[in-house]
C-alpha cells in the first residue's frame, strides 16, 4: 500500500469537488500514525484537498478512532463517533438482503439534549419562523417544566422539535441531518443487525417479562406506564457497533428522505452525501417531500415498531413528544 503522502500527491491531479475531499479524508483516517503529520497537514492545505476546518475536524477523528473514544465537535460539544466507508445491510427483508455503500461520516453518539438545544438558542437567539406550524409546541416540555425538574431533564434528549429546527442547529454546528442510510448503517452494524444488541426480539409479553430484564431499551408503551424520556446513555444495551447509543428507544430522529431536496442515503460516490441546505432554501422546504423520523421507540405504535428497520413520515413542520435529532458530519 503506498504511503498516505504518495496517495496525496495522486490525489491532485484529480479534479477538485466533493469526491476529492471524501477520498482525501478517507487516507488520512487510514494513517496508522502521525510521524508525518506536519508535512501532509501543509500538503493538503496548500493543494486545496481540503479546508481547514475540515483538517482539524479529521485530526480530532483520527485520535478518537486510535484511543477508540468519541471526538468533540467544538461548537456544540456534541460527541461524535467516526463510521468508516463501506458496505452495509439494509431494508426489511432478511431472506435477500440489500446492499449499499456509503462513504465515510460522523455521527452524533446521542440524540442533542435540551441543555444542548438550549445552548445553541442562547449562542444564537433562534425562535422559530412565524409561518411555522405547530409554534405553539415549540419547547412545550421545557415550558411546562418547574425551576426544580430543569436540571434534571437537561440530559433527556430534546422534543417537540420539527425538521426545520433541527437543520437551522446543524447549520449552526457546522452539520447536518443523516440521511436514512447513514442512520441504519451507524445503528445496524454491516451485518445488518435488526437491533442494537443483534438479532434477539425484544420481549413484548408479560411471560417473557417476568422471565427476564425486559430494559434493553426506553420503551415508554411497552415497559409500563413511563410517559417521558430518559437521559440519554441511560441504556448500555442500546449501543451500537460503532459506539452509538439510544438508537432504539427513547425518541425517535429526523432524517434526510432519500428524496428531499436531492439526496440519496445510498450513495455510491461522496459527491451524493447530504448537506444542510442554505437559509434560503429551508422555506422550500416546506413543500418539499417529507422527511422521515427513524426508530421510534418511544411511540404508541407496540412491537412493530421496536426494528431499528422502522420508519414513519412527517411534514418538516411536525413537533412531537417523542422525536428528536441526531446530527451527522460529512467531509463535503
Amino acid at each position: 500500500m503506498k504511503a498516505p503522502l504518495a496517495q496525496l500527491r495522486e490525489l491532485a491531479f484529480t479534479p477538485p469537488g466533493p469526491p476529492r475531499t471524501q477520498e482525501a479524508v478517507h487516507i488520512l483516517m487510514d494513517m496508522n500514525d502521525l510521524q508525518d503529520w506536519d508535512i501532509i497537514q501543509d500538503y493538503v492545505l496548500e493543494h486545496g484537498l481540503m479546508t481547514p476546518d475540515t483538517l482539524k475536524q479529521v485530526r480530532l477523528q483520527w485520535s478518537a478512532v486510535q484511543n477508540h473514544t468519541a471526538w468533540t465537535e467544538p461548537t456544540s460539544g456534541l460527541e461524535m463517533v467516526w463510521i468508516p466507508p463501506g458496505r452495509f445491510i439494509h431494508g426489511n427483508n432478511q431472506r435477500a438482503p440489500r446492499h449499499g455503500r456509503l462513504a465515510g461520516y460522523s455521527l452524533a453518539k446521542h440524540p442533542v439534549t435540551n441543555q444542548q438545544w438550549l445552548n445553541f438558542t442562547q449562542a444564537t437567539g433562534y425562535t422559530p419562523a412565524a409561518q411555522h406550524s405547530d409554534n405553539d409546541l415549540y419547547m412545550w416540555h421545557l415550558r411546562q417544566a418547574t425551576p426544580q425538574a430543569m436540571p434534571e431533564q437537561a440530559q433527556h434528549p430534546m422534543i417537540y422539535i420539527s425538521y426545520i429546527d433541527a437543520l437551522h442547529y446543524c447549520q449552526w454546528a457546522g452539520l447536518t441531518l443523516p440521511t436514512e442510510w447513514m442512520w441504519e448503517k451507524a445503528a445496524r452494524g454491516t451485518d445488518g443487525r435488526i437491533y442494537p444488541w443483534g438479532n434477539r426480539r425484544y420481549p413484548t409479553r408479560v411471560a417473557e417479562r417476568k422471565r427476564g430484564n425486559i430494559k434493553l431499551a426506553h420503551l415508554p408503551y411497552i415497559n409500563g406506564p413511563q410517559t417521558n424520556t430518559v437521559p440519554v446513555g441511560s441504556f448500555p444495551l442500546t449501543r451500537t457497533a460503532y459506539g452509538c447509543q439510544d438508537m432504539l428507544g427513547n425518541v425517535g430522529e429526523w432524517c434526510h428522505n432519500p428524496l428531499t431536496h436531492n439526496h440519496h442515503g445510498g450513495a455510491e460516490s461522496p459527491e451524493q452525501m447530504p448537506t444542510s441546505p442554505s437559509k434560503a432554501s429551508l422555506d422550500n422546504l416546506l413543500k418539499s417531500t417529507p422527511p422521515d423520523v427513524r426508530s421510534r421507540g418511544f411511540s404508541p405504535n407496540g412491537s412493530t415498531s421496536l426494528s431499528i428497520r422502522a420508519f414513519v413520515s412527517h411534514k418538516p413542520t411536525a413537533r412531537l413528544p417523542w422525536c428528536g435529532f441526531r446530527p451527522a458530519w460529512t467531509p463535503t
